[in-house]
């Protein structure tokens, strides 16, 4: 028998997608496997959905478990709930409306055993679907950011500063990652990526990508984000930059810690509602972007071609027709 792996479905008012999210998990053909999935308040019928799913297909895991949250804790720390839970060595985190792809635990596994102290990040094929066809729109992660994972992690760490591109859905954890970077994952409160790779690369954790197809991330319009919601993610955005940025500003180069500058006169630009003077630092963050990034864009070796977008993809389980609105 194998190593057990955890999948943590983190969800939120999302009873018109979130049987298609646990359906997906049905196609790993790895065991053993255990599902937690973790509701953070839902005012709709998700809670009963995900009971009533539970309940039909509790024998397809080692281990299942439905945990909801009695007020809303937001997205870093309804996760953190689902990881106390977990007893898995490897972790998948999956939002609950996004799709695991068909085998993507069993190829997680396989690169775990081969980098067990490594975050194992796979590809990303964001998608729209009507009712009627499965379109690809795009693939992530895209060469520049591929090449980014190929670095040392704290050379990682001087470009994830500014550039925060990594596609965080496709990652795939070691228990230890968590119990290491415990402080960053309790930093934000609506961002919970960001602060995850700053410590994770400042610890000299590696970031890795594996070519293999991890997760289907589903484009529709997420009807949460409201003005409150992004006043607290700019918040967010200066919490890391004076909590893990600054503390570790001695593995930036010059051009690095201009652009933090600037990130952090933008961020503090919007919390004032001056988004004039945020739109002028945004422009000088951009250059600093395009001047760290630029060795990034060599190719490599082997790169992988992208899906074209609109490719049309045949899925080995059903979706639900979604209801108005949920797509773009």
């Amino acid at each position: 028998m194998g190593k057990l792996a955890s999948i943590i479905v983190f969800t939120y008012n999302q009873e018109n997608l979130i049987e298609d999210t646990l359906n997906s998990t049905l196609h790993q053909n790895y065991h053993p496997l255990e599902l937690i999935i973790c509701d953070d308040a839902s005012g709709d019928g998700t809670g009963e959905i995900c009971r009533r799913w539970l309940e039909s297909r509790q024998g397809s895991f080692e281990r299942v478990l439905y945990c909801r949250n009695e007020t809303n804790l937001g997205t870093t720390r309804n996760i953190m709930s689902g990881l106390s839970l977990s007893k898995g060595s490897l972790i998948k985190l999956l939002g609950g409306d996004d799709l695991l792809a068909p085998a993507a635990i069993r190829n997680g596994i396989r690169f775990h055993l081969e980098s067990p102290e490594s975050v194992i990040f796979g590809n990303v094929i964001g998608f729209q679907w009507g009712g009627n066809d499965f379109l690809v729109k795009e693939t992530e992660p895209r060469l520049h950011t591929r090449r980014l994972l190929s670095l040392p992690p704290r050379t990682q760490f001087g470009i994830l500063s500014i550039c925060s591109s990594i596609p965080t859905p496709g990652a795939f954890y070691p228990r230890s990652f968590f119990e290491r970077i415990s402080k960053g994952l309790q930093m934000t409160t609506h961002i919970p990526d960001w602060p995850r790779w700053l410590e994770a690369t400042s610890l000299g954790i590696p970031l890795l990508y594996r070519d293999f197809d991890a997760v289907f991330y589903r484009r529709h319009v997420h009807g949460h984000k409201d003005s409150a919601y992004r006043s607290k993610c700019i918040l967010d955005v200066l919490q890391c930059i004076d909590g893990q940025i600054k503390k570790n500003d001695i593995l930036l180069t010059r051009l690095q810690k201009a652009g933090v500058w600037a990130n952090r006169r933008k961020h503090e630009m919007l919390a004032e509602g001056r988004d004039f003077e945020a739109r002028f630092f945004n422009g000088l963050l951009n250059l600093v972007r395009h001047g760290v990034r630029f060795g990034l864009y060599f190719p490599l070796a082997a790169d992988r071609p992208q899906m074209k977008p609109d490719t049309p993809l045949k899925l080995p389980f059903e979706l639900r027709r979604p209801s108005l609105g949920q797509e773009r």
